[in-house]
């Protein structure tokens, strides 16, 4: 009689698939959101230029995932470091507390983000102007300190500043700048929904985390708001992020068709009533789901709204 020879598991392939849980779980993909968003704006609003370059936006969305990546990476290193990150904080992977991930293998894994955040970088100047790699340079900075260094700005309240700015005006800046050789005005007041929900999203995380945060020395707007001025002012975000959609189309009157992103205020409205509401990290960890979605959401339909614009008129 024939008998079933029973399997036997591979360890290495299980091996694998737990290395890469891991490294899934450090990396944080749906953060990733934060930096695509800008990237598929700047692009699109290029396209309105006539600029079309397919390699050259893949080459930069490349660059903005890997120091996207390296930005997480060096926020879990370098929040351990500081003694900020424990086993039962929610904000950060916890990779290295549940002992997945050691330190160093962390902070290889930021070294290599970055290092090839920067040779994309090079390659994306080399294709077009010197001037765009003091804009990455900035960036990278920014990316890098705002958890290292003696005062990291994640640390001092200007956090929320920061990724205002960068992950704003100055990400669908550089794009464009790469994609057209200028940057026109209209540049910085299409890009302004995206730099308030993104803060928004931060703001969020860190209204979760703001009893973590001060045990720890860490100093956050949430924390010097308090929590009902903190849940207005996330409010305000919200509110101003479509106020400025309306501008925009105000303003630039052929850009109309990004009005299509007006669909989402609903959920903008049921997401400000969730966190409003929120009193416990469960909920706080929804409102940064519903978060990241939202700004995903606007992202494509603001330039699904620019390259509409295009082709009517």
């Amino acid at each position: 009689m024939n008998q079933a020879i029973p399997s036997v598991p591979n360890p290495t392939a299980s091996s694998f698939r737990s290395r890469w849980r891991a490294w899934r779980q450090a990396l944080r993909l749906p953060s990733f959101s934060a930096t695509l968003s800008p990237v598929l704006i700047g692009t699109s609003l290029a396209w309105t230029m006539g600029n079309h370059h397919p390699l050259l936006s893949l080459l930069m969305v490349c660059a903005v995932i890997a120091c996207q990546a390296g930005a997480n990476l060096a926020n879990d290193y370098f929040d351990h470091q500081h003694g900020v990150d424990t086993l039962d904080r929610p904000g950060s992977s916890r990779v290295i507390q549940q002992g997945l991930l050691n330190p160093a293998e962390v902070r290889r894994g930021m070294v290599i983000s970055f290092t090839l955040a920067t040779v994309l970088g090079c390659l994306i100047v080399a294709m077009t102007n010197w001037t765009i790699f003091i804009l990455a340079l900035a960036c990278l900075a920014v990316a890098v300190f705002y958890t290292a260094g003696p005062k990291p700005l994640g640390y001092v309240a200007l956090g929320e500043l920061a990724v205002f700015l960068t992950l704003g005006p100055a990400l669908v800046a550089g794009v464009v700048f790469a994609l057209t050789g200028t940057a026109a005005a209209a540049t910085f007041l299409i890009a302004l929904p995206n730099a308030c929900l993104v803060t928004a999203i931060l703001h969020v995380n860190n209204m979760r985390d703001v009893n973590r945060d001060r045990g720890a020395g860490k100093r956050t707007v949430a924390m010097i708001l308090g929590p009902w001025r903190s849940r207005r002012f996330y409010g305000g975000l919200l509110a101003i992020a479509f106020l400025m959609l309306i501008l925009s189309a105000v303003v630039l009157p052929h850009f109309w068709p990004i009005l299509c992103v007006l669909i989402t205020v609903p959920r903008a409205i049921r997401l400000f009533r969730e966190v409003d509401s929120a009193r416990d990290e469960a909920a706080f960890n929804r409102g940064l789901r519903g978060g990241n979605r939202l700004l995903l959401e606007v992202g494509v339909l603001m330039s699904a709204g620019l390259i509409a614009s295009s082709i009517l008129t």
